[in-house]
């Protein structure tokens, strides 16, 4: 090998050397940024619910009533169906969390794409068809619509229901 060339080979060798030692360690991104990340991945069912931060006001359950007992996120996500809508109205910022609070019972905080939105009724027909089908029809199936701790309305069979009259939280 020439020379001039052996020497710039052990002169790259050096650089990348000294550059290793330079870096700095790697930096752990914040529970907000690693939350954000999550939240654009397809494993959705695996952040908490704002660090459990529940949508309106808790329910009574009698202590043996366990098949209306509530599932976790991720037990609800694992029928695809709803898998899918969940993550069209989440990316569509239709809803930003969900929490079911008993069977047939499911509160949604509504995202900043919800006043907005061109599809709001489209993709919760969807999403309301896709939690029925996730509870196997136990009766009827019911959208609390929550922002900012408010309940706004609730989406059942008979469409999007807004206003005073809804405001009340089932039971």
């Amino acid at each position: 090998m020439p020379v001039a060339f052996r020497a710039a080979v052990a002169w790259l060798a050096c650089l990348a050397l000294a550059g290793c030692h330079r870096r700095s360690p790697p930096i752990e991104p914040s529970p907000l940024e690693a939350a954000v990340a999550a939240s654009d991945s397809a494993e959705l069912s695996t952040i908490p619910d704002s660090a459990g931060v529940p949508i309106g006001p808790p329910l009574v359950m009698a202590v043996g009533d366990i098949e209306s007992a509530p599932r976790s996120n991720a037990d609800v996500l694992r029928n695809a169906d709803f898998h899918l809508a969940m993550d069209e109205v989440r990316r569509l910022r239709l809803v930003s969390r969900f929490q079911e609070m008993r069977r047939g019972l499911l509160r949604v905080a509504v995202g900043s794409g919800f006043a907005t939105g061109t599809s709001v009724l489209y993709n919760f027909t969807r999403l309301h068809t896709a939690y029925s089908k996730s509870i196997d029809y136990y009766g009827d199936a019911i959208i609390e619509v929550w922002q900012n701790g408010h309940k706004l309305g609730e989406f059942t069979r008979d469409g999007m229901l807004l206003g005073p009259e809804y405001s009340e939280p089932h039971e």
